[in-house]
């Protein structure tokens, strides 16, 4: 099970949008520019690197 932490001020779902497009093998930084967050956030949120 993953242990996913929703990010404050974001939409509560963005952590399991994030770890969608990891497992489709997209980079975290195309995923962190696509909604406008930082790298440093997801990580901190449960998204793997």
């Amino acid at each position: 099970m993953l242990d996913l932490h929703p990010i404050p001020d974001r939409h509560p779902r963005l952590i399991v949008w994030c770890g969608w497009f990891r497992r489709e093998g997209y980079p975290l930084r195309d995923i962190a520019h696509l909604f406008n967050i930082s790298i440093g956030e997801l990580i901190e949120a449960g998204v793997e690197p």
